[in-house]
């Protein structure tokens, strides 16, 4: 009979645990850089709309855990700041952040 409780303690304890750290981890997304080639059109045109004639630095694509795909592009615009920028494969902007 003990046991069965010690058991079943230690296995509330690991779903706590993974509950806590569920939100740490993030949404078990999947990043890789990707080729300007492999973007969508309407990706691309959102991420050079954005870059205003800079350069694209680097573009990485996400697969959230629900099984959408974001880009993430990382931009110089030719005054000088860098942005990053999400966009959904859509092409909608989700989010423009300016780096420091």
């Amino acid at each position: 009979m003990k046991t069965k409780q010690h058991g079943g303690l230690a296995l509330l304890a690991a779903a706590l645990g993974l509950a806590m750290a569920g939100p740490a981890l993030g949404d078990g997304g999947c990043e890789r850089k990707v080729e300007i080639k492999d973007c969508p059109n309407a990706v691309l045109r959102t991420i050079r709309a954005q870059a205003g004639g800079g350069r694209i630095v680097e573009i990485e694509k996400e697969v959230k855990k629900c099984g959408r795909a974001v880009y993430e592009a990382e931009v110089k615009r030719l005054d000088g700041v860098r942005l990053e920028v999400e966009v959904a494969c859509c092409g909608k902007l989700l989010e423009v952040e300016v780096e420091d």
